[in-house]
Formats: C-alpha cells, sequence, structure tokens
C-alpha cells in the first residue's frame, strides 16, 4: 500500500473488450514500477523496471500479437466529430449492416467491424499523475486505439484537430510500430522530471 500512496505518475490502460484495466505506477525510485492488474474486484501485482517492456506488456493487455503488417498506401479515415460521434451511439444492426455493405470502402468496413467487437469503445492509454493522499488526478495524454485482432493493426484516433476543425482523424498503425512507440513515450514520460 505503501508503494500505492507514494507513487505520482502512472499509466493506466482499459481493455473495453475484456472490461479489464492495468495500470502501471512508477515508483519513487523513477526506476521501477509497480504493476496493478484488475480484473473484476480481483488485483494482482508485480514490478517492472521502467525500461523492461512496458510496450510488449500493454500491448498483450490489448490482447494484441507481435506483428507488423504494412499499412503503406493506406489512408487514414477523417470524419466529422457528429458522425465519429453517432458511431457510438448508433445501434448494432445499423453497424452490422454498414460492416457487410460491400459498397462501403474496406477501412470503413473494417473500422466498423472492429468498433463493433469492441462493444462501440475505444481502448485508451492514460498518462496520469496522481496524488492517492489528496484524492486528485490529472491526465496528461490519453491515446485512444482500436484493436483489429484479425488483422494484426491499430486504429489510433487522432482527435488533435476536434477543437480547431470538428474532426477526428483515425490512423491504421501496424501493432508492433504503434506499442514500441507508446514504450518510448512511456520511459520519456517516467524518466522526465
Amino acid at each position: 500500500m505503501y508503494l500505492l500512496v507514494h507513487s505520482k505518475k502512472k499509466i493506466r490502460t482499459i481493455n473495453m473488450r475484456n472490461h479489464n484495466v492495468l495500470i502501471i505506477h512508477l515508483l519513487t525510485n523513477k526506476k521501477d514500477t509497480l504493476v496493478q492488474s484488475i480484473d473484476g474486484s480481483n488485483h494482482h501485482f508485480s514490478f517492472l523496471g521502467v525500461k523492461d517492456g512496458i510496450g510488449q506488456l500493454l500491448r498483450e493487455h490489448a490482447r494484441m500479437e507481435d506483428t507488423e503488417i504494412s499499412v503503406d498506401g493506406w489512408q487514414p479515415i477523417q470524419l466529422p466529430e457528429e458522425l465519429f460521434d453517432e458511431f457510438h451511439t448508433s445501434p448494432a444492426p445499423a453497424l452490422q449492416a454498414m460492416a457487410a455493405d460491400q459498397k462501403q470502402p474496406k477501412p470503413i468496413r473494417e473500422f466498423v467491424s472492429a468498433l463493433l467487437a469492441n462493444g462501440q469503445e475505444f481502448d485508451n492509454i492514460s498518462f496520469m499523475k496522481s496524488s492517492y493522499v489528496k484524492d486528485q488526478s490529472a491526465f496528461d495524454d490519453i491515446h485512444f486505439f482500436l484493436p483489429v485482432e484479425e488483422e494484426d493493426y491499430i486504429w489510433h484516433l487522432d482527435y488533435q484537430e476536434i477543437e480547431s476543425a470538428r474532426r477526428v482523424t483515425l490512423q491504421p498503425i501496424p501493432v508492433r510500430s504503434y506499442f514500441q512507440e507508446i514504450e518510448r513515450a512511456t520511459i520519456a514520460y517516467f524518466t522526465e522530471e
């Protein structure tokens, strides 16, 4: 309990399909982490060095294989904010029809199929600072992504233009590349002052 109370920085990831949460708490020595795996009411703990495979741990939590398919030539999908929001609230049968409609572009069909398989929600990886004593948390960064298990890639949600252009971009990224970048960002976050 002492380690949890004194941990300030953490990475939290939520697997929407399996309803599991993984929290990686940076320990005060800034070299090690306490990994907290939450499955329902069960909590499991282990230790992992900051530079000892956090990307692999996050990938395994997302239930993705360590693969690197080519997405060269694939185009990102840009959606107006309103249309993107409708994907979360539309009835599943309407989305199933869209996923099966061969008139729809293949990327849209694959995105909709993956969204349905994930309960019409995105998984996320959050970079957070918190204080157990003050019962406060602040998010420094959040990465939303949608695993496409059958095809071994991820739709990364880029929401940087949500304010200025009222749109989001869904970028297809190979699994290995995605989690290698997340690992680099995690190490930088945990080792910065």
